[in-house]
């Protein structure tokens, strides 16, 4: 009986030695793959060797958001203040209990209009649509029946315009620059489907219009064990994940996706938990399947800030909900499994994701039970134990802080190029003001001038005013003594008439008396000879 149990023992510790040995060697590996990619993008950066210049993919970010009323203002204004030009802001109400609704509606003054929808994917019908065009970029509200946050994000995509969409939660902040990070990979090759981004717990964290501002760990133990956890995990794994193709999880907090692909595939899985990761998943099987050229990136610039849980029991259920999410993703695509036909997707991802992360809690209660078994029947080394136990702490430790200074000496390098930025918008807005100040006085100095002219143009317009009334008053003043003048002529031209009058008068009336003498003279023998 003892040999079995022992025999039983050594092949337990076999198991649990090559179980630690390829989860080291993993770890190992991803994380060395991961301080080297982001070595490489500091250098880039320094040296200025990447995509510059104004090039935009159409962007859009669908929200999905459920009794949100506290936070859906703040959110879309953070969306607002992204240094991005060509996107649109899509909220989707699905079925909000609160005012979540009407507080969109009154503080982006949006107004209902009626638009079809023509529904690609299958989702809960819409109830009300509500625009706005007059921000820097269009908002639409779509108030539909709830049917769950992946039925609500095939309502999002159903909507857009774009093609490229962004899937986020409601209580996440984009950085500033986040949007310009993740379509990068989309720019530089034509056959992305999916980019997925960098998301860091924001506890600690003080983010100013998508500005990291300040940084410090969480006091809280349990959000700062998974700020160690989330760097390990988006600074290594998920780079080595994407060195061959591999990745086949994207946060639903942060992930670029191609529309119509999306669409061919059958968009997000309302009846699973994971939805995020299914889709992933189910991009690669709908891609290697139809032999299409596809390639499912990472980002690891472009970050997207979450508020980290910091109680147990919302940790308990966080976690529960991603394990509940893994086991169906997992069980549907379980022929991915080792199939060639997949490629390294099915040999390394789908393997790895299958032990390590699915099986793991289970393997690992085994083993404690095992160990405890083997306690009670003196069966175990303490010093070795010890010893392994310590080596491999100190390992894992060692990797797990070389990543978290990774991210710690990436997040001061974005602090710096942040200050830098605040620097050259700080110089500026003082040339700015500097050429204000001088168009100020240039203008003023015009005013002046302008004023002057007028002035003196007024004073020209004043003499010359002055010398015609002068030359009026003259021609006035000839005038009257003109009609003086005329008056007094025309009274001695009336005297003299007058006086020619008079004298005509005189002078007529004797040669009236000498023609009368005259006539009755010589009618009187003219009367005498008739007798």
């Amino acid at each position: 009986m003892t040999d079995a149990y022992k025999l039983f023992f050594d092949y337990v510790g076999s198991f649990f030695i090559l179980y630690m040995i390829g989860y080291a060697s993993f770890l190992f590996l991803s994380v060395t793959v991961g301080s080297s990619t982001l070595y490489q993008l500091k250098r880039r950066n320094d040296l200025k060797n990447e995509l510059s210049g104004e090039y935009y993919v159409p962007v859009t970010i669908v929200v999905p958001a459920y009794n949100e009323e506290v936070t859906i203002e703040a959110s879309i204004r953070s969306l607002l203040a992204l240094d991005y030009k060509l996107y649109e802001i899509i909220i989707v109400d699905d079925g909000s209990r609160d005012l979540t609704s009407q507080t969109v509606i009154n503080a982006f003054e949006l107004h209902q209009v009626n638009r079809p929808i023509h529904r690609s994917i299958p989702c809960q019908p819409e109830e009300l649509i509500y625009e706005s065009y007059a921000w820097k970029v269009p908002i639409t509200l779509i108030c539909k029946k709830n049917g769950g946050k992946a039925d609500a994000l095939n309502m999002g995509i159903n909507v857009a315009k774009y093609p490229y969409f962004i899937c986020m939660d409601v209580d996440s902040v984009l950085q500033h620059d986040s949007l310009e990070k993740i379509v990068r990979p989309v720019l530089e090759d034509g056959h992305v489907v999916a980019v997925g981004g960098a998301v860091r717990p924001c506890n600690g964290t003080e983010i100013r219009n998508g500005h990291v501002v300040a940084y410090h760990l969480p006091r809280n133990i349990l959000p700062c064990m998974q700020v160690l956890e989330y760097d390990r995990s988006f600074l290594a794994s998920r780079i080595l994940f994407d060195k061959f193709n591999g990745s086949i999880i994207i946060s639903g907090a942060f992930g670029l996706f191609h529309k119509s692909t999306v669409i061919a595939a059958g968009g997000y899985d309302p009846t699973t938990m994971g939805e995020d990761m299914e889709l992933v998943v189910k991009l690669h099987v709908y891609c290697r399947e139809h032999d299409l050229p596809y390639r499912i990136r990472y980002a690891t610039d472009a970050i997207c800030w979450t508020q980290a849980p910091e109680s147990l029991r919302d940790l308990c259920k966080q976690r529960k909900r991603w394990h509940i999410g893994l086991f169906q993703c997992m069980t549907r695509h379980k022929r991915m499994l080792a199939n060639s036909k997949y490629g390294l997707v099915g040999m390394i991802s789908y393997l790895y994701f299958l032990i390590y992360a699915l099986l793991s809690p289970y393997i690992e209660v085994f083993g404690l039970i095992t160990v405890l078994i083997a306690f009670a029947l003196n069966l175990v080394n303490i010093p070795f134990m010890v010893l392994f136990f310590f080596v491999y702490v100190i390992y894992s430790s060692i990797l797990s802080l070389t990543a978290f200074f990774a991210r710690i000496h990436q997040l001061e390098q974005e602090l710096q190029e942040s200050n830098q930025r605040f620097e050259a918008q700080k110089q500026e807005q003082l040339r700015i003001s500097s050429t204000l100040q001088e168009a100020e006085h240039y203008a003023e100095v015009l005013h002046k001038q302008a004023e002057a002219e007028e002035q003196h143009e007024q004073e020209v317009w004043q003499k010359q005013l002055d010398l015609k009334c002068r030359e009026l008053n003259r021609y006035q003043d000839q005038i009257s003594s003109l009609h003086d003048l005329f008056h007094t002529l025309l009274c001695s031209m009336e005297e003299q008439t007058s006086a020619l009058l008079q004298q005509a008068q005189s002078i007529k009336n004797p040669c009236s008396d000498r023609h009368m003498a005259l006539f009755e003279r010589t009618s009187e023998p003219h009367s005498k000879s008739q007798e």
